[in-house]
């Protein structure tokens, strides 16, 4: 076994054992209990590649289909979750973001039209410093899923500044002054190549975000989940989707919330 599995097996364990001690403050029966174990098992089994990227979108809708077939699951906003509304204790509570890495209007739409046609609604999060792309080309996008009900807001890349408070507050005046109405929530971008000390500052970020939201209009910050099913980056270059990125009602535990995540430069229109 590599180091890296056993550094995700002890994750997976940690996380199971941190779940299990909010569970302990609930009333939960044995059947439920069995289902957490089963969801631990199942995370530990190292998964098969479905897709290399760029990915079909119809993977994306099959998910969602698949999601909204299961009783067990349930779909809550970005909003709900950073201002700490509690999740459903009996079932897995799916959130849908998509961050916008590469400025592509007609993937990030395509994915909001396979929301929409399912009666679904996610947040989007657009970089507005204009090093990766040119944020105008997103604002009729914008002010469209806006009007429809999507959550539209901010994917910073402020912690990669020296002085990132006002960095931060740049971006959020930008992104309004683009946009025409303000974030109410944001994502932070992960950018790579990135430095020791740029990690010890975003460290640093993140300690002072509670701080720098109390100045803003913003919902709040939360970006702690249960599970995670990503198109994820391995250096900063798209990798494969595996099987687990289709299971997050398998593989996040019962009353957690579940994330899925894309970027518009890992699939293609």
């Amino acid at each position: 076994m590599s180091m890296s599995n056993r550094s995700s097996i002890g994750t997976y364990i940690a996380s199971y054992l941190k779940h299990a001690r909010r569970d302990l403050r609930q009333t939960r029966n044995l059947r439920h209990w069995i289902s957490d174990l089963q969801r631990l098992n199942a995370r530990i089994q190292a998964p098969n590649p479905v897709s290399y990227p760029l990915h079909a979108l119809s993977y994306y809708k099959q998910l969602l289909q698949k999601l909204q077939n299961d009783s067990g699951t349930v779909f809550r906003s970005l909003p709900a979750h950073v201002q700490g509304k509690q999740p459903d204790p009996q079932r897995v509570n799916i959130v849908l973001r998509h961050d916008v890495d590469a400025g592509e209007p007609q993937v990030v739409e395509a994915f909001c039209q396979i929301e929409k046609s399912l009666g679904l609604r996610s947040s989007v999060h657009i970089l507005v410093d204009k090093k990766l792309y040119d944020p105008t080309r997103l604002i009729p996008l914008a002010g469209k899923l806006h009007a429809e009900g999507f959550d539209v807001g901010l994917h910073t890349q402020a912690w990669m500044q020296e002085d990132y408070r006002s960095a931060f507050h740049n971006e959020l005046e930008q992104f309004e002054a683009l946009f025409g109405f303000p974030a109410r929530t944001f994502t932070q971008h992960g950018a790579w190549p990135r430095t020791d000390e740029d990690m010890a500052r975003r460290r640093k970020f993140i300690q002072k975000i509670p701080q720098m939201i109390a100045e803003t209009s913003l919902l709040g910050y939360n970006n702690r989940f249960e599970w995670v099913s990503e198109d994820s980056n391995v250096k900063g270059s798209p990798a494969a989707i595996t099987e687990h990125f289709f299971q997050p009602n398998e593989l996040c535990y019962i009353g957690g919330v579940a994330l899925i995540l894309t970027h518009d430069n890992h699939w293609q229109h």
